[in-house]
């Protein structure tokens, strides 16, 4: 990742520096605090690129609903990305990216088609924001996807929080059109170690029940996982829908990460199962998924990035000024800048 340089309003970045990789969970209680503090007074800010293989692709579904001027929308979209209805949203649809990269002029258009929706529409209580990733990033090897797995079922509950994006809970009906997937993934991961010869074919057979869940795998082709030219993307659908560019592009940075760190040589089973096994004995499951787990959070993020800028940014989405509130729609306290430097 190329160096990040900090504006001067950046006061977190004087506190800790943007560039290293410290371990934030073994951070002394002072210091968190004095983390936290600043982590609360932080805002976002757009990015050119993200310093992502340049070979990676991925791409978004932006939802709206309750729009002013339908024709407007397409018609000013139409040049870039496109349009297709959606019968789950009210007075709505949803705008379709082609194929993207970590490139600035890819997040420029990204920036265009998201004022362009806020001009006519907004976001409602139904509307989410799917993330397409090529399948590709997680390659052949069958140990990648189930590193994955075991991964995200170990911080699920981390997971969904932080995908709520600019909003303090989840999206109605989001267990209806995002099904939580702990339960199923730690049940398949114990199944496939057990089997011999193991590829990314016999995996698929267990992941690929059904569309609607949180991670939907029915778009992977394992005969043919590094073809760009075809859809052939792992599916994220548990993000809440945003019209806000840099929400988008930190959610995309977490994703990528997270794959990034499931075919790691570094992966750390012996955390993930310690933090599956706590979980177990608190029953932790969607009921509570809204709620702050701090201790989780940042071994997440101390996990799966390797420097404190993502670290930072990760965890002011993921904290929300410790906001919760189990209405829907309730957006917490700004934190992004809103002139995209």
């Amino acid at each position: 990742m190329n160096k990040f340089i900090p504006c001067l309003s950046d006061e977190i970045f004087k506190f800790i520096d943007p560039n290293a990789n410290d371990m934030l969970s073994n951070y002394c209680n002072s210091d968190f605090e004095e983390l936290i503090y600043y982590i609360e007074n932080t805002y976002l800010r757009f990015r050119q690129h993200l310093g992502f293989d340049k070979d990676y692709t991925f791409g978004f579904e932006i939802e709206f609903e309750k729009y002013l001027n339908l024709r407007e929308i397409i018609n000013k979209v139409d040049r870039l990305w496109e349009y297709k209805t959606d019968c789950s949203l009210k007075n709505g649809g949803e705008i379709v990216s082609p194929k993207l990269n970590d490139v600035n002029s890819d997040w420029k258009t990204l920036k265009q088609v998201c004022e362009i929706i806020s001009r006519n529409a907004r976001i409602g209580k139904n509307c989410g924001g799917h993330i397409h990733v090529g399948s590709s990033v997680l390659g052949e090897n069958p140990y990648n996807w189930l590193n994955f797995i075991i991964l995200w079922s170990a911080y699920e509950n981390v997971i969904y929080r932080f995908c709520y994006g600019e909003y303090i809970n989840a999206r109605r009906n989001i267990q209806k059109y995002a099904m939580p997937m702990t339960s199923d993934f730690r049940f398949c991961y114990s199944l496939l170690m057990q089997k011999d010869n193991l590829n990314l074919k016999k995996i698929l057979v267990y992941l690929n029940t059904q569309r609607n869940q949180a991670v939907n795998f029915k778009n992977v082709k394992s005969n043919d996982i590094y073809n760009n030219k075809i859809k052939n993307t792992i599916e994220f659908r548990c993000f809440n829908g945003t019209l806000e560019p840099i929400i988008w592009q930190n959610n995309l940075n977490f994703i990528l990460s997270f794959l990034e760190y499931a075919k790691s040589p570094n992966f750390n089973h012996e955390i993930i199962n310690q933090r599956i096994k706590s979980n177990l004995k608190e029953k932790i499951n969607f009921s509570n998924y809204d709620e702050i787990f701090s201790e989780e959070a940042l071994e997440l993020c101390d996990l799966i990035f390797n420097n404190n800028l993502d670290k930072i940014y990760f965890l002011r989405q993921y904290f929300k000024s410790f906001e919760i509130n189990r209405k829907y729609n309730i957006k917490t306290e700004n934190f992004v800048r809103k002139k995209h430097r």
